[in-house]
């Protein structure tokens, strides 16, 4: 049982020996002050020996810090005495206080538009607390007179010692000082306030700084927008926010009627949408003198100049476009598509549509035959070709 004892002191000890390091350059998590502290509490709640608190200490210095440490050895000072140590390590390493730094803090005193109250608060105590660390030794001058006659004209109040009445007129300035540095702190907490806390606050007339605090606190937390800590078991999707389409309900059978309606219906959403989306701006895309679709035009275009590698689609010939083909023209023909159909009607089947088929007519000169047979050119079903020339005919009325 005393070795689980020793065994649990140890693992304590070694806990708290894990100080926090300390350098010196600045970006030390703690300041000298803090970090004096934290030496000063563990060694006392530890009972730490004066040659384990020196072990410790020198464990945690690093850099500039522990250079310092090695150069007390030429100054006199025991470094193994923490009461030596401690004095020297504050004298050189604690943060300066000045009139000027005490009154940069005060300037830059404004609680920010993201800045917490539980952030701001320390602030304005630091700020308060440099002007106090000011005072030369702590120590607040006497009044002249600091006793009244109606107090000094009483014999057991005369019978006692001056070091007793001396020390009791400090506490009495220390208090006074305490409670008008404190009144100043309230001030600049409640005045360097956001606007809309300030105004609230201003209102319930806190009476000390730390319960102008905790009603600040509370004024925050109720001004921000409470948030979700847990995820909701079941999220909810929403539609992005439309103009609704009111259409005529299709019921679910599949007769005639019912198909109209339903036409009728998508018809109706489709004018809908098309009124919210304006007018469509013109194609300006350049068309050619092959071009069969709707935006076809006889007259001049953007196309370019044809050459001699142009194909016709008419004619199949080189060197023209089918808007300028003396064949087409002369045939008085439509335009016709890449595979050689007119761009008419088409069937229900997907097929142009070109109606009944013209008669045959005799051409005028030769006609190439096969088997008796005339051939009929699929390019230009309005008219027979004769396949040596590419004359097409039509059949007369």
């Amino acid at each position: 049982m005393a070795n689980v004892n020793a065994n649990v002191e140890l693992l304590r000890q070694s806990e708290l020996a894990k100080l926090p390091l300390f350098s010196g350059d600045g970006k030390d998590q703690f300041t000298a002050e803090q970090w004096i502290e934290r030496v000063s509490r563990a060694r006392t709640t530890s009972a730490w020996t004066p040659d384990q608190t020196n072990t410790f200490v020198y464990n945690a210095l690093r850099g500039n810090a522990l250079l310092w440490y090695d150069s007390l050895r030429r100054t006199g000072i025991n470094r193994d005495a923490w009461d030596e140590f401690r004095p020297a390590f504050l004298e050189s390493w604690s943060t300066v206080r000045t009139t000027r730094t005490a009154t940069v803090n005060l300037a830059d005193l404004k609680q920010g538009q993201s800045e917490a109250v539980t952030t701001f608060y320390p602030r304005v105590v630091k700020a308060v607390d440099d002007l106090e660390a000011l005072v030369t030794n702590g120590v607040f001058p006497l009044p002249a007179v600091v006793w009244p006659d109606a107090i000094t004209d009483v014999p057991e109040f005369v019978a006692l010692p001056v070091a007793v009445r001396a020390a009791a007129a400090s506490r009495l300035v220390k208090h006074g000082a305490d409670a008008a540095f404190n009144h100043m702190a309230l001030n600049l907490f409640i005045s360097n306030l956001r606007p809309a806390l300030r105004d609230e606050l201003l209102k319930l007339q806190p009476a000390t700084l730390y319960e102008a605090f905790q009603q600040a606190v509370q004024l925050e937390r109720i001004a921000v927008e409470p948030k979700r800590t847990t995820l909701p078991a079941m999220p909810v999707e929403t539609e992005p926010a439309t103009t609704p389409v009111i259409a005529p309900p299709a019921p679910p059978d599949t007769n005639v009627d019912d198909l109209d309606q339903q036409i009728d219906a998508l018809s109706f959403k489709l004018r809908n949408l098309k009124q919210r989306r304006g007018p469509r701006p013109a194609s300006s895309r350049p068309s050619n003198g092959n071009s069969s679709g709707p935006n076809r035009s006889s007259g001049p275009s953007n196309r370019p100049p044809a050459n001699r590698d142009t194909v016709c689609h008419y004619c199949h010939k080189k060197g023209h476009y089918q808007v300028d083909c003396h064949s087409r023209r002369r045939d008085n023909a439509p335009m016709v598509r890449t595979s050689g159909y007119p761009s008419g009607p088409r069937s229900y089947s997907g097929t142009p549509n070109y109606g009944p088929r013209p008669p045959y007519a005799p051409a005028a000169g030769p006609v190439h035959q096969v088997d008796q047979t005339p051939f009929y050119n699929p390019y230009n079903p309005f008219a027979y070709a004769n396949p040596s020339t590419q004359d097409f005919q039509f059949a007369e009325s």
